[in-house]
Protein backbone atom coordinates (compact mmCIF):
# COMPACT_ATOMS: atom_id res chain seq x y z
CA UNK A 1 0.00 0.00 0.00
CA UNK A 2 1.82 3.34 -0.94
CA UNK A 3 2.37 5.78 1.78
CA UNK A 4 0.65 9.35 1.71
CA UNK A 5 3.55 12.11 0.81
CA UNK A 6 4.02 14.10 4.04
CA UNK A 7 4.55 17.04 1.50
CA UNK A 8 0.72 16.39 0.20
CA UNK A 9 -0.57 17.20 3.91
CA UNK A 10 1.79 19.80 4.05
CA UNK A 11 0.14 21.54 0.89
CA UNK A 12 -3.44 20.52 1.98
CA UNK A 13 -2.81 22.06 5.27
CA UNK A 14 -1.66 25.17 3.72
CA UNK A 15 -4.73 26.06 1.63
CA UNK A 16 -7.03 24.69 4.69
CA UNK A 17 -5.57 27.18 6.72
CA UNK A 18 -4.66 29.93 4.30
CA UNK A 19 -1.22 30.20 4.59
CA UNK A 20 2.20 29.78 2.84
CA UNK A 21 4.48 29.34 5.35
CA UNK A 22 5.10 25.55 6.78
CA UNK A 23 2.97 24.11 9.17
CA UNK A 24 4.38 21.86 11.76
CA UNK A 25 2.38 18.63 11.76
CA UNK A 26 2.59 14.75 12.20
CA UNK A 27 -0.47 12.55 10.96
CA UNK A 28 -1.55 8.85 11.36
CA UNK A 29 -3.23 6.58 8.86
CA UNK A 30 -6.11 4.99 9.08
CA UNK A 31 -8.87 3.21 6.65
CA UNK A 32 -10.64 5.67 4.61
CA UNK A 33 -14.53 3.79 4.83
CA UNK A 34 -15.93 1.53 7.09
CA UNK A 35 -18.75 0.20 5.34
CA UNK A 36 -17.21 1.16 1.90
CA UNK A 37 -14.14 1.13 -0.19
CA UNK A 38 -13.66 3.30 -3.35
CA UNK A 39 -14.68 1.63 -6.59
CA UNK A 40 -11.97 3.57 -8.90
CA UNK A 41 -9.99 5.15 -6.12
CA UNK A 42 -7.79 4.11 -2.77
CA UNK A 43 -9.62 5.76 -0.07
CA UNK A 44 -7.29 6.74 3.31
CA UNK A 45 -8.30 8.42 5.90
CA UNK A 46 -5.41 10.50 8.00
CA UNK A 47 -5.71 12.18 11.18
CA UNK A 48 -3.77 15.22 11.22
CA UNK A 49 -2.35 17.13 14.91
CA UNK A 50 -0.91 20.64 13.62
CA UNK A 51 0.45 23.79 15.20
CA UNK A 52 -1.85 26.84 14.96
CA UNK A 53 -0.20 30.21 14.92
CA UNK A 54 0.13 30.38 18.90
CA UNK A 55 1.30 27.12 19.20
CA UNK A 56 -1.70 25.56 20.46
CA UNK A 57 -2.15 21.83 18.96
CA UNK A 58 -5.50 21.37 16.48
CA UNK A 59 -6.33 18.27 14.96
CA UNK A 60 -8.14 18.02 11.27
CA UNK A 61 -9.51 14.44 9.41
CA UNK A 62 -8.78 14.45 5.87
CA UNK A 63 -9.67 11.81 2.91
CA UNK A 64 -7.28 11.06 0.78
CA UNK A 65 -8.28 9.66 -2.79
CA UNK A 66 -5.36 8.26 -4.04
CA UNK A 67 -4.49 6.03 -7.45
CA UNK A 68 -5.81 2.46 -6.88
CA UNK A 69 -3.62 -0.10 -6.21
CA UNK A 70 -5.30 -2.91 -5.51
CA UNK A 71 -5.81 -5.97 -8.34
CA UNK A 72 -9.46 -6.14 -8.50
CA UNK A 73 -9.60 -2.18 -8.49
CA UNK A 74 -6.90 -2.13 -11.69
CA UNK A 75 -9.26 -4.61 -13.50
CA UNK A 76 -11.69 -1.60 -13.65
CA UNK A 77 -9.75 1.07 -13.72
CA UNK A 78 -6.24 0.07 -15.63
CA UNK A 79 -5.65 2.44 -18.74
CA UNK A 80 -8.59 4.92 -17.65
CA UNK A 81 -8.07 8.21 -16.32
CA UNK A 82 -10.23 8.74 -13.37
CA UNK A 83 -7.98 10.22 -11.10
CA UNK A 84 -7.08 12.87 -13.72
CA UNK A 85 -10.36 13.74 -13.74
CA UNK A 86 -11.60 14.56 -10.67
CA UNK A 87 -8.11 16.25 -10.05
CA UNK A 88 -9.38 18.54 -13.27
CA UNK A 89 -12.61 19.12 -11.52
CA UNK A 90 -11.35 20.21 -8.73
CA UNK A 91 -8.71 22.69 -10.29
CA UNK A 92 -10.44 23.58 -12.94
CA UNK A 93 -14.40 23.19 -12.73
CA UNK A 94 -14.95 23.93 -9.00
CA UNK A 95 -13.25 27.81 -9.51
CA UNK A 96 -15.88 28.19 -11.85
CA UNK A 97 -18.64 26.94 -10.36
CA UNK A 98 -17.94 28.87 -7.04
CA UNK A 99 -18.23 32.28 -9.41
CA UNK A 100 -21.20 31.44 -10.99
CA UNK A 101 -23.10 30.56 -7.71
CA UNK A 102 -25.48 33.28 -6.69
CA UNK A 103 -25.51 32.78 -3.11
CA UNK A 104 -22.64 31.92 -0.18
CA UNK A 105 -19.68 30.11 -1.30
CA UNK A 106 -20.06 27.82 2.51
CA UNK A 107 -23.67 26.83 0.77
CA UNK A 108 -22.44 25.29 -2.23
CA UNK A 109 -23.03 21.74 -1.69
CA UNK A 110 -19.33 20.71 -2.75
CA UNK A 111 -16.84 18.44 -0.11
CA UNK A 112 -13.78 20.96 0.04
CA UNK A 113 -10.90 20.19 -1.96
CA UNK A 114 -7.21 21.23 -0.27
CA UNK A 115 -5.19 19.46 -2.69
CA UNK A 116 -6.01 17.49 -5.91
CA UNK A 117 -2.13 16.33 -8.38
CA UNK A 118 -1.34 13.11 -9.73
CA UNK A 119 -0.34 11.70 -6.29
CA UNK A 120 -3.43 12.34 -4.29
CA UNK A 121 -7.25 13.88 -4.12
CA UNK A 122 -6.86 15.61 0.04
CA UNK A 123 -10.87 16.52 1.04
CA UNK A 124 -12.43 17.77 3.68
CA UNK A 125 -13.38 14.17 6.66
CA UNK A 126 -17.53 14.91 6.44
CA UNK A 127 -17.56 12.50 9.10
CA UNK A 128 -16.32 14.23 11.48
CA UNK A 129 -18.86 17.06 11.20
CA UNK A 130 -21.32 14.23 11.70
CA UNK A 131 -22.56 13.68 7.66
CA UNK A 132 -23.08 9.90 7.49
CA UNK A 133 -23.81 7.34 4.03
CA UNK A 134 -27.16 5.86 4.53
CA UNK A 135 -27.10 3.40 2.42
CA UNK A 136 -25.33 -0.23 3.22
CA UNK A 137 -23.17 -2.32 1.38
CA UNK A 138 -23.20 -2.82 -2.59
CA UNK A 139 -24.32 -6.43 -1.97
CA UNK A 140 -27.71 -5.56 -0.48
CA UNK A 141 -28.36 -2.12 -2.01
CA UNK A 142 -31.22 -4.01 -3.82
CA UNK A 143 -33.12 -4.03 -0.71
CA UNK A 144 -32.00 -0.25 0.48
CA UNK A 145 -33.49 2.53 -0.84
CA UNK A 146 -33.58 6.12 0.16
CA UNK A 147 -36.65 7.51 1.56
CA UNK A 148 -38.39 10.34 0.16
CA UNK A 149 -37.19 13.31 2.34
CA UNK A 150 -33.43 12.29 1.40
CA UNK A 151 -34.60 12.03 -2.83
CA UNK A 152 -35.89 15.65 -1.87
CA UNK A 153 -32.98 17.28 -0.53
CA UNK A 154 -30.98 15.29 -3.56
CA UNK A 155 -32.66 17.00 -5.77
CA UNK A 156 -32.48 20.45 -4.00
CA UNK A 157 -28.41 20.35 -4.31
CA UNK A 158 -28.14 19.05 -7.51
CA UNK A 159 -30.22 21.75 -8.83
CA UNK A 160 -28.00 24.24 -7.19
CA UNK A 161 -24.80 22.06 -8.96
CA UNK A 162 -26.64 22.19 -12.53
CA UNK A 163 -27.82 25.93 -11.98
CA UNK A 164 -24.41 27.24 -11.77
CA UNK A 165 -23.15 25.04 -14.53
CA UNK A 166 -25.42 26.51 -17.03
CA UNK A 167 -23.71 28.63 -19.85
CA UNK A 168 -19.92 27.24 -19.63
CA UNK A 169 -18.46 25.27 -22.34
CA UNK A 170 -17.64 22.22 -20.22
CA UNK A 171 -15.86 20.34 -22.84
CA UNK A 172 -13.52 23.12 -23.19
CA UNK A 173 -12.80 23.50 -19.61
CA UNK A 174 -12.63 19.85 -18.84
CA UNK A 175 -11.45 18.15 -21.74
CA UNK A 176 -11.21 14.96 -20.58
CA UNK A 177 -15.21 14.69 -20.65
CA UNK A 178 -15.72 14.62 -24.26
CA UNK A 179 -14.88 10.95 -24.06
CA UNK A 180 -17.08 8.70 -21.36
CA UNK A 181 -15.28 7.59 -19.09
CA UNK A 182 -17.92 4.71 -17.55
CA UNK A 183 -19.48 4.07 -20.75
CA UNK A 184 -16.20 4.71 -24.08
CA UNK A 185 -12.64 4.18 -23.77
CA UNK A 186 -11.29 1.45 -21.01
CA UNK A 187 -14.92 1.62 -19.31
CA UNK A 188 -16.12 0.01 -22.69
CA UNK A 189 -14.77 -3.41 -22.18
CA UNK A 190 -16.40 -3.67 -18.96
CA UNK A 191 -19.86 -2.27 -19.49
CA UNK A 192 -20.59 -3.22 -22.69
CA UNK A 193 -20.94 -7.28 -22.08
CA UNK A 194 -22.55 -6.53 -18.94
CA UNK A 195 -25.04 -4.34 -20.54
CA UNK A 196 -25.60 -6.51 -23.68
CA UNK A 197 -26.13 -9.84 -21.80
CA UNK A 198 -28.48 -7.70 -19.72
CA UNK A 199 -30.06 -6.71 -22.89
CA UNK A 200 -30.15 -10.39 -24.63
CA UNK A 201 -31.95 -11.66 -21.22
CA UNK A 202 -34.86 -8.91 -21.65
CA UNK A 203 -35.44 -9.18 -24.99
CA UNK A 204 -35.61 -12.93 -24.49
CA UNK A 205 -37.99 -12.12 -22.01
CA UNK A 206 -40.19 -10.19 -24.46
CA UNK A 207 -39.69 -12.50 -27.76
CA UNK A 208 -41.12 -15.23 -25.42
CA UNK A 209 -43.57 -13.45 -23.39
CA UNK A 210 -45.33 -10.73 -25.63
CA UNK A 211 -43.87 -12.03 -29.32
CA UNK A 212 -46.52 -9.97 -30.60
CA UNK A 213 -46.47 -6.54 -29.11
CA UNK A 214 -42.78 -6.00 -28.23
CA UNK A 215 -41.53 -7.70 -31.63
CA UNK A 216 -39.45 -4.65 -33.13
CA UNK A 217 -38.49 -3.96 -29.31
CA UNK A 218 -36.91 -7.32 -28.61
CA UNK A 219 -35.10 -7.30 -32.22
CA UNK A 220 -33.67 -3.95 -31.06
CA UNK A 221 -32.24 -4.96 -27.71
CA UNK A 222 -30.44 -7.82 -29.35
CA UNK A 223 -28.17 -5.55 -31.53
CA UNK A 224 -25.28 -3.86 -30.78
CA UNK A 225 -27.26 -0.61 -31.81
CA UNK A 226 -28.81 -0.86 -28.14
CA UNK A 227 -26.09 -0.17 -26.79
CA UNK A 228 -24.34 2.85 -28.65
CA UNK A 229 -27.66 4.27 -27.81
CA UNK A 230 -26.93 4.21 -24.44
CA UNK A 231 -23.34 5.99 -25.64
CA UNK A 232 -25.41 9.25 -27.38
CA UNK A 233 -27.37 9.34 -24.68
CA UNK A 234 -23.97 10.19 -22.25
CA UNK A 235 -23.35 13.02 -24.84
CA UNK A 236 -24.42 16.84 -24.46
CA UNK A 237 -27.44 17.30 -26.57
CA UNK A 238 -27.73 19.48 -29.72
CA UNK A 239 -31.40 20.61 -29.05
CA UNK A 240 -31.90 20.68 -24.89
CA UNK A 241 -30.02 22.78 -21.85
CA UNK A 242 -26.72 21.32 -21.01
CA UNK A 243 -24.97 21.28 -17.64
CA UNK A 244 -22.37 19.42 -15.63
CA UNK A 245 -23.73 16.43 -14.22
CA UNK A 246 -22.91 14.05 -11.44
CA UNK A 247 -22.21 11.15 -13.38
CA UNK A 248 -23.02 8.79 -11.00
CA UNK A 249 -25.44 9.98 -8.13
CA UNK A 250 -26.95 7.22 -6.17
CA UNK A 251 -26.91 6.27 -2.86
CA UNK A 252 -23.67 5.62 -2.09
CA UNK A 253 -22.05 9.05 -3.34
CA UNK A 254 -24.39 11.08 -1.15
CA UNK A 255 -23.82 11.41 2.51
CA UNK A 256 -26.20 13.71 4.98
CA UNK A 257 -26.12 15.32 8.55
CA UNK A 258 -29.43 14.76 9.25
CA UNK A 259 -30.16 18.86 9.15
CA UNK A 260 -30.31 21.53 6.51
CA UNK A 261 -26.67 21.14 4.65
CA UNK A 262 -26.38 18.13 2.20
CA UNK A 263 -22.90 17.75 0.94
CA UNK A 264 -22.95 15.64 -2.72
CA UNK A 265 -19.62 13.43 -3.20
CA UNK A 266 -18.02 14.29 -6.90
CA UNK A 267 -16.59 11.85 -8.43
CA UNK A 268 -17.50 11.21 -11.94
CA UNK A 269 -18.17 14.26 -13.85
CA UNK A 270 -20.38 14.95 -17.17
CA UNK A 271 -21.39 17.56 -19.54
CA UNK A 272 -25.02 16.22 -20.14
CA UNK A 273 -28.90 17.15 -20.36
CA UNK A 274 -30.34 18.19 -16.99
CA UNK A 275 -33.02 15.71 -16.77
CA UNK A 276 -29.83 12.78 -16.88
CA UNK A 277 -28.75 13.03 -13.59
CA UNK A 278 -32.57 13.05 -12.03
CA UNK A 279 -33.29 10.27 -14.11
CA UNK A 280 -30.68 8.23 -12.75
CA UNK A 281 -31.16 9.51 -9.36
CA UNK A 282 -34.45 7.98 -9.25
CA UNK A 283 -33.56 4.25 -10.60
CA UNK A 284 -30.78 3.77 -8.37
CA UNK A 285 -32.24 5.26 -4.90
CA UNK A 286 -35.61 4.46 -5.43
CA UNK A 287 -37.60 0.90 -5.71
CA UNK A 288 -39.62 0.49 -8.87
CA UNK A 289 -43.27 1.17 -7.12
CA UNK A 290 -42.25 4.19 -5.01
CA UNK A 291 -41.16 5.90 -8.44
CA UNK A 292 -44.10 7.35 -10.02
CA UNK A 293 -45.23 8.92 -6.45
CA UNK A 294 -42.44 11.07 -6.54
CA UNK A 295 -41.01 11.71 -10.07
CA UNK A 296 -43.25 14.35 -11.69
CA UNK A 297 -43.80 16.47 -8.59
CA UNK A 298 -39.60 16.65 -8.28
CA UNK A 299 -39.49 17.35 -12.20
CA UNK A 300 -41.69 20.49 -11.52
CA UNK A 301 -39.51 21.78 -8.86
CA UNK A 302 -36.75 21.22 -11.43
CA UNK A 303 -38.82 22.75 -14.09
CA UNK A 304 -37.82 20.39 -16.44
CA UNK A 305 -40.14 19.20 -18.67
CA UNK A 306 -40.32 15.12 -18.99
CA UNK A 307 -39.64 13.55 -22.59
Amino acid sequence: MDPIEAADIQSALQNLLGTTKDVAFEYEVAKGTEKLQGFVSLIKRAVVTYEDGIGEKKEVRLIVKMPPVSEHQLSYTKGSDFHQRECDFFNSAVPILERNFKNSPASFPLVKCYLANERAVILEDLCASRHEIVSKPLSSTNYCSLEYIYIEMVFQQLALFHSASVGTNWPKVLPLIQVDGLFEGHGRNMMEPRIKNGALFVAEVLRLEFPDAFKKYSEWLSTGEFYNRIVDLCKPSQHRRNCLCHGDMWENNVMFRFDKDRQVKINKKKARRVLFSMVYSFYFCKSHDKRPESSNQKLREQQISPI
